[in-house]
């Protein structure tokens, strides 16, 4: 009986081993769900350039990204994401990199024409951080930049 509960417990104890070697580790890759959101968008008076600042949204949120192709993903835009302003972000085949981050067809036609522009598109995969950093010129002329961190939760 002895040896029965030695060999029961020795192959439980392997099957637990291989079990835990078996288990998949993220290795932080690009993936949908919920992200915490954190940054500000900074509207001006006019060009950003000559710097003078109407107001400041801070962010401070939960955003889902959803895939829409193995490579595309698109998530709510700043604070506008309830008027249909989406981020369409494009990723590498490992899913490690950002290779385009585009405004959705909402943004683009509500915007003055061609000012839709990508600051920053990064992420980084140790803390699976998304920054996106752009900037848009509303139809009354005057720039925009949101600039947002996204932590996948």
């Amino acid at each position: 009986m002895k040896i029965f509960f030695t060999f029961l417990f020795a192959s439980l104890f392997f099957f637990a081993c291989q079990k835990a070697n078996s288990v998949s580790v993220d290795q932080g890759v690009i993936a949908g769900g919920n992200y915490k959101v954190t940054g500000s968008v900074t509207h001006y008076l006019g060009p950003a350039a000559d710097s003078i600042i109407r107001y400041i949204d801070i962010l401070d949120t939960i955003k889902d990204v959803m895939a829409t192709s193995s490579n595309e993903y698109i998530c709510a835009y700043g604070t506008l994401g309830t008027s249909g302003w989406n981020y369409v972000i494009t990723v590498d085949s490992n899913k490690q990199t950002v290779t385009a981050l585009d405004g959705d067809e909402t943004i683009l036609t509500s915007t003055t024409a061609n000012s839709f522009r990508k600051l920053e598109a990064t992420y980084t995969a140790a803390s699976k951080t998304f920054h996106f950093k752009s900037l848009y010129t509303s139809t009354s002329g005057n720039d925009v930049i949101v600039n947002e961190i996204l932590t996948k939760q």
